[in-house]
């Protein structure tokens, strides 16, 4: 098995959907889609023959390097899905889920699975 599907596999296991949601709680649903945010962008890096190592130095948690470097090997992500890295990056990057007050906008821990659900898709339709 390729990396990139590997990643991609990861990504599903880790999306929350209603059910899990409701289990997980706001903060565990965004901290869940942040990581499987992370393993879908990396999916597609990875099908560009980027090693895991170079992925974990470059990469690490930064969604929003990782968004910049996905589009730039030309996934071409729909702009609406940008706003899981836009209101997840700054605190996936410093696990702030578990130490800072509520941050995102009401009611994102609903929208956020279905956009991550979109990002996903579009990186298995590509690889």
């Amino acid at each position: 098995m390729s990396l990139s599907r590997f990643l991609l596999g990861q990504a599903w296991i880790f999306a929350p959907d209603a059910k899990t949601g409701e289990l997980l709680g706001p903060r565990g649903t965004l901290h869940h889609v942040a990581i499987a945010t992370e393993l879908a962008l990396k999916a597609w890096i990875a099908h560009h023959d980027l090693t895991d190592t170079w992925l974990d130095r470059y990469v690490r948690h930064d969604l929003a390097r990782a968004w910049a470097l996905a589009d730039v090997l030309g996934l071409d992500p729909d702009p609406d899905l940008h706003r899981i890295v836009d209101q997840l990056d700054p605190h996936f990057r410093k696990g702030g889920f578990q130490h800072e007050p509520d941050f995102w906008t009401s009611g994102f821990e609903r929208e956020a699975p279905v956009l991550l659900d979109r990002l996903i898709a579009r990186v298995a339709a590509r690889l």
